[in-house]
Protein backbone atom coordinates (compact mmCIF):
# COMPACT_ATOMS: atom_id res chain seq x y z
CA UNK A 1 0.00 0.00 0.00
CA UNK A 2 1.35 3.72 -0.69
CA UNK A 3 -0.23 6.06 2.19
CA UNK A 4 -0.16 9.80 2.56
CA UNK A 5 0.74 11.14 5.69
CA UNK A 6 -3.05 10.33 7.32
CA UNK A 7 -2.17 7.02 6.40
CA UNK A 8 -5.22 7.88 3.81
CA UNK A 9 -4.71 5.05 0.61
CA UNK A 10 -2.75 6.44 -2.24
CA UNK A 11 -3.09 3.16 -4.25
CA UNK A 12 -2.85 -0.58 -3.42
CA UNK A 13 0.33 -2.43 -6.02
CA UNK A 14 2.52 -5.19 -5.72
CA UNK A 15 5.79 -4.73 -5.68
CA UNK A 16 8.13 -7.53 -7.41
CA UNK A 17 11.81 -8.07 -7.25
CA UNK A 18 13.10 -8.77 -10.10
CA UNK A 19 17.05 -8.73 -8.78
CA UNK A 20 18.71 -8.11 -5.99
CA UNK A 21 18.82 -4.29 -7.01
CA UNK A 22 15.93 -3.88 -9.56
CA UNK A 23 12.14 -4.08 -8.44
CA UNK A 24 8.54 -3.75 -10.54
CA UNK A 25 5.69 -1.70 -8.97
CA UNK A 26 2.43 -2.63 -10.46
CA UNK A 27 0.04 -0.05 -10.28
CA UNK A 28 -3.25 1.31 -10.67
CA UNK A 29 -3.79 2.84 -14.22
CA UNK A 30 -6.08 5.76 -12.28
CA UNK A 31 -3.36 7.04 -9.84
CA UNK A 32 -0.62 6.20 -12.07
CA UNK A 33 0.46 9.38 -12.77
CA UNK A 34 0.24 10.24 -8.79
CA UNK A 35 1.90 7.76 -7.57
CA UNK A 36 5.49 8.48 -9.64
CA UNK A 37 5.37 11.90 -8.72
CA UNK A 38 4.83 10.58 -4.85
CA UNK A 39 7.54 7.72 -5.39
CA UNK A 40 9.55 10.54 -7.01
CA UNK A 41 9.46 13.22 -4.49
CA UNK A 42 10.46 10.60 -1.07
CA UNK A 43 13.02 8.62 -3.25
CA UNK A 44 16.54 8.96 -2.67
CA UNK A 45 18.78 10.15 -5.53
CA UNK A 46 20.54 6.98 -5.37
CA UNK A 47 17.61 5.21 -6.71
CA UNK A 48 16.12 5.51 -10.30
CA UNK A 49 12.28 5.40 -11.23
CA UNK A 50 11.38 4.72 -14.55
CA UNK A 51 7.53 4.63 -15.61
CA UNK A 52 7.50 1.76 -18.13
CA UNK A 53 3.70 2.07 -18.75
CA UNK A 54 3.52 2.99 -21.76
CA UNK A 55 5.85 0.79 -23.14
CA UNK A 56 4.60 -2.13 -21.28
CA UNK A 57 1.59 -4.36 -21.72
CA UNK A 58 -0.21 -6.95 -19.19
CA UNK A 59 -1.93 -10.18 -19.91
CA UNK A 60 -3.56 -12.53 -16.96
CA UNK A 61 -4.19 -16.05 -17.60
CA UNK A 62 -6.33 -17.01 -14.43
CA UNK A 63 -8.11 -19.76 -13.24
CA UNK A 64 -8.09 -23.63 -11.84
CA UNK A 65 -6.59 -24.46 -15.44
CA UNK A 66 -3.94 -22.02 -15.52
CA UNK A 67 -0.91 -23.60 -15.17
CA UNK A 68 -1.54 -26.46 -17.20
CA UNK A 69 -2.71 -23.95 -20.03
CA UNK A 70 0.46 -21.72 -19.56
CA UNK A 71 3.09 -24.56 -18.89
CA UNK A 72 4.32 -25.29 -22.41
CA UNK A 73 3.87 -21.89 -23.53
CA UNK A 74 6.26 -20.34 -20.86
CA UNK A 75 10.69 -21.59 -20.87
CA UNK A 76 10.78 -21.21 -17.11
CA UNK A 77 9.63 -23.66 -14.41
CA UNK A 78 6.21 -22.76 -13.15
CA UNK A 79 5.89 -25.36 -10.92
CA UNK A 80 8.25 -23.66 -8.62
CA UNK A 81 7.31 -20.35 -8.89
CA UNK A 82 5.26 -19.28 -5.48
CA UNK A 83 2.61 -17.43 -4.72
CA UNK A 84 3.35 -13.83 -5.48
CA UNK A 85 6.62 -14.38 -6.81
CA UNK A 86 7.70 -13.53 -10.26
CA UNK A 87 10.31 -14.81 -13.08
CA UNK A 88 11.72 -13.63 -16.19
CA UNK A 89 11.00 -15.95 -19.25
CA UNK A 90 10.08 -16.46 -22.92
CA UNK A 91 6.41 -16.63 -23.07
CA UNK A 92 5.50 -18.02 -26.83
CA UNK A 93 8.59 -17.16 -27.64
CA UNK A 94 8.61 -13.39 -26.29
CA UNK A 95 10.62 -11.81 -23.21
CA UNK A 96 8.59 -11.26 -20.51
CA UNK A 97 8.30 -11.09 -16.67
CA UNK A 98 5.96 -14.16 -15.41
CA UNK A 99 4.37 -13.39 -11.80
CA UNK A 100 1.93 -15.62 -9.89
CA UNK A 101 -0.56 -13.19 -9.40
CA UNK A 102 -4.17 -11.73 -10.15
CA UNK A 103 -6.96 -10.47 -8.75
CA UNK A 104 -9.61 -13.37 -9.15
CA UNK A 105 -8.94 -14.62 -5.90
CA UNK A 106 -7.73 -18.54 -8.49
CA UNK A 107 -4.48 -19.94 -9.62
CA UNK A 108 -2.97 -17.54 -12.19
CA UNK A 109 -0.16 -15.71 -13.63
CA UNK A 110 0.49 -12.29 -14.81
CA UNK A 111 2.44 -11.53 -18.06
CA UNK A 112 4.27 -8.31 -18.52
CA UNK A 113 6.06 -7.76 -21.84
CA UNK A 114 6.70 -5.03 -24.38
CA UNK A 115 3.47 -3.27 -25.72
CA UNK A 116 4.22 -4.25 -29.15
CA UNK A 117 4.36 -8.25 -28.49
CA UNK A 118 1.41 -7.60 -26.30
CA UNK A 119 -1.07 -8.77 -29.47
CA UNK A 120 0.54 -11.80 -30.63
CA UNK A 121 1.13 -13.21 -27.21
CA UNK A 122 -2.82 -12.66 -26.63
CA UNK A 123 -3.58 -14.82 -30.19
CA UNK A 124 -1.44 -17.75 -29.40
CA UNK A 125 -2.81 -17.68 -25.71
CA UNK A 126 -6.46 -17.32 -26.98
CA UNK A 127 -5.77 -20.39 -29.57
CA UNK A 128 -4.99 -23.08 -26.50
CA UNK A 129 -8.15 -25.17 -26.31
CA UNK A 130 -8.84 -24.31 -22.67
CA UNK A 131 -8.25 -20.32 -22.85
CA UNK A 132 -10.91 -18.01 -23.56
CA UNK A 133 -11.04 -14.18 -23.68
CA UNK A 134 -12.61 -12.47 -20.28
CA UNK A 135 -12.96 -8.66 -19.82
CA UNK A 136 -13.16 -6.95 -16.59
CA UNK A 137 -16.65 -7.64 -15.72
CA UNK A 138 -15.89 -11.09 -14.95
CA UNK A 139 -12.92 -10.00 -13.25
CA UNK A 140 -14.66 -7.65 -11.23
CA UNK A 141 -17.50 -10.26 -10.07
CA UNK A 142 -14.65 -12.63 -9.07
CA UNK A 143 -12.72 -10.63 -7.15
CA UNK A 144 -15.93 -9.37 -5.36
CA UNK A 145 -16.62 -12.72 -4.43
CA UNK A 146 -13.30 -13.04 -2.68
CA UNK A 147 -13.68 -9.31 -1.09
CA UNK A 148 -10.80 -7.81 -2.84
CA UNK A 149 -11.19 -3.91 -2.30
CA UNK A 150 -10.89 -1.71 -5.90
CA UNK A 151 -9.55 1.23 -5.62
CA UNK A 152 -11.02 4.37 -7.33
CA UNK A 153 -14.64 2.48 -5.36
CA UNK A 154 -13.85 0.63 -2.20
CA UNK A 155 -10.88 2.55 -1.06
CA UNK A 156 -9.01 5.56 -1.68
CA UNK A 157 -6.43 8.21 0.12
CA UNK A 158 -9.52 8.96 2.42
CA UNK A 159 -9.69 5.31 3.16
CA UNK A 160 -7.12 3.92 5.95
CA UNK A 161 -5.99 0.20 5.77
CA UNK A 162 -7.37 -0.64 9.63
CA UNK A 163 -11.09 0.80 7.65
CA UNK A 164 -10.76 -1.51 5.09
CA UNK A 165 -9.92 -4.22 6.35
CA UNK A 166 -6.16 -4.32 5.46
CA UNK A 167 -4.57 -4.07 8.54
CA UNK A 168 -2.41 -7.13 7.85
CA UNK A 169 -0.66 -5.02 5.43
CA UNK A 170 0.39 -2.70 7.78
CA UNK A 171 2.81 -3.32 10.39
CA UNK A 172 2.17 -0.27 13.11
CA UNK A 173 5.72 -1.62 14.85
CA UNK A 174 7.50 -0.13 12.31
CA UNK A 175 8.27 3.45 10.73
CA UNK A 176 6.63 4.40 7.48
CA UNK A 177 4.57 7.33 5.81
CA UNK A 178 1.20 7.70 7.67
CA UNK A 179 2.04 5.10 10.79
CA UNK A 180 1.48 7.75 13.19
CA UNK A 181 -1.85 8.41 12.07
CA UNK A 182 -2.90 4.59 11.87
CA UNK A 183 -1.46 4.44 15.25
CA UNK A 184 -3.88 7.44 16.40
CA UNK A 185 -6.55 5.26 14.69
CA UNK A 186 -5.80 2.15 15.59
CA UNK A 187 -6.25 3.41 19.64
CA UNK A 188 -8.86 5.74 19.63
CA UNK A 189 -10.85 2.82 17.17
CA UNK A 190 -12.24 3.09 13.70
CA UNK A 191 -15.68 4.54 12.68
CA UNK A 192 -16.71 2.55 10.00
CA UNK A 193 -15.66 -0.77 8.36
CA UNK A 194 -15.52 -2.40 4.85
CA UNK A 195 -17.89 -5.62 5.38
CA UNK A 196 -19.48 -7.96 2.57
CA UNK A 197 -23.07 -9.24 2.55
CA UNK A 198 -24.63 -11.20 0.02
CA UNK A 199 -28.76 -11.35 -0.83
CA UNK A 200 -30.30 -14.40 -1.30
CA UNK A 201 -31.82 -13.11 -4.55
CA UNK A 202 -30.65 -12.64 -8.44
CA UNK A 203 -31.54 -8.71 -7.92
CA UNK A 204 -27.92 -6.48 -7.07
CA UNK A 205 -27.75 -3.60 -5.69
CA UNK A 206 -25.14 -0.97 -6.73
CA UNK A 207 -22.37 1.74 -5.61
CA UNK A 208 -23.53 4.22 -3.76
CA UNK A 209 -27.02 2.78 -2.04
CA UNK A 210 -27.62 3.53 1.39
CA UNK A 211 -27.43 0.68 3.97
CA UNK A 212 -29.73 0.50 6.92
CA UNK A 213 -30.45 -1.53 10.09
CA UNK A 214 -33.73 -3.74 10.49
CA UNK A 215 -35.37 -0.74 12.27
CA UNK A 216 -34.36 1.68 9.46
CA UNK A 217 -31.62 3.57 10.68
CA UNK A 218 -28.82 4.28 8.11
CA UNK A 219 -25.28 3.23 9.15
CA UNK A 220 -23.11 3.32 5.65
CA UNK A 221 -23.03 3.28 2.02
CA UNK A 222 -22.41 0.41 -0.66
CA UNK A 223 -19.45 0.88 -2.44
CA UNK A 224 -19.10 -2.24 -4.70
CA UNK A 225 -21.85 -4.88 -5.91
CA UNK A 226 -22.77 -7.47 -8.28
CA UNK A 227 -24.27 -10.52 -8.86
CA UNK A 228 -21.80 -13.85 -8.07
CA UNK A 229 -21.97 -16.25 -10.65
CA UNK A 230 -19.92 -18.95 -8.36
CA UNK A 231 -22.39 -18.28 -5.42
CA UNK A 232 -25.99 -17.87 -7.76
CA UNK A 233 -26.63 -14.76 -5.63
CA UNK A 234 -26.70 -10.92 -4.93
CA UNK A 235 -23.43 -10.06 -3.32
CA UNK A 236 -21.71 -6.66 -2.04
CA UNK A 237 -19.35 -4.89 -0.22
CA UNK A 238 -19.98 -1.46 1.86
CA UNK A 239 -18.83 0.53 4.34
CA UNK A 240 -21.01 0.90 8.01
CA UNK A 241 -20.55 2.40 11.21
CA UNK A 242 -18.09 0.12 13.16
CA UNK A 243 -20.64 -0.87 15.82
CA UNK A 244 -22.78 -2.47 13.61
CA UNK A 245 -20.06 -4.48 11.78
CA UNK A 246 -21.18 -7.57 12.72
CA UNK A 247 -21.12 -11.13 10.75
CA UNK A 248 -24.32 -12.38 10.48
CA UNK A 249 -26.66 -8.79 11.34
CA UNK A 250 -29.21 -8.44 8.88
CA UNK A 251 -29.28 -5.27 7.32
CA UNK A 252 -30.89 -3.88 4.28
CA UNK A 253 -29.59 -1.73 1.07
CA UNK A 254 -32.16 0.93 0.00
CA UNK A 255 -32.66 -0.11 -3.37
CA UNK A 256 -34.58 1.55 -6.07
CA UNK A 257 -37.09 -0.56 -6.06
CA UNK A 258 -37.59 -0.98 -2.76
CA UNK A 259 -35.43 -2.51 0.47
CA UNK A 260 -33.04 -5.59 -0.54
CA UNK A 261 -32.63 -7.46 2.41
CA UNK A 262 -29.14 -8.84 2.88
CA UNK A 263 -26.87 -10.37 5.63
CA UNK A 264 -23.46 -9.52 6.41
CA UNK A 265 -21.28 -12.47 5.65
CA UNK A 266 -17.65 -13.52 6.65
CA UNK A 267 -15.08 -12.94 4.02
CA UNK A 268 -14.36 -13.84 1.75
CA UNK A 269 -17.61 -14.55 0.50
CA UNK A 270 -16.61 -17.35 -2.22
CA UNK A 271 -14.07 -19.94 -0.09
CA UNK A 272 -12.90 -22.30 -2.65
CA UNK A 273 -10.76 -19.97 -4.77
CA UNK A 274 -7.31 -21.65 -5.42
CA UNK A 275 -4.92 -18.79 -5.73
CA UNK A 276 -2.75 -20.48 -2.64
CA UNK A 277 -3.21 -24.07 -4.01
CA UNK A 278 -0.19 -26.53 -4.14
CA UNK A 279 -2.17 -28.60 -7.01
CA UNK A 280 -1.16 -27.10 -10.20
CA UNK A 281 -3.09 -30.13 -11.80
CA UNK A 282 -1.27 -32.04 -14.77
Amino acid sequence: LLLNERGGILDDTILLRLAADEFLLVVNAGPRDSDFDWLAWHMPRSVTLEDRSQSWGKLDVQGPGSFVALRPLVDAHLETLGYFHAVRAKCCGRQAIVSRTGYTGELGYEIFLPLEDVPAVFDELVSCEPVRPAGLGARDSLRLEMCYPLYGQDIDEETTPLEADLGRFVNLGREFMGVSALRAVAAAGVRRRLVAFRAETRRRAESGMEIATPDGQAVGAVTSAAFAPSLGVSIAMGYVEAACAKSGAAMSIRHARGELPVVQADKPLYKQGTCRTADLGS
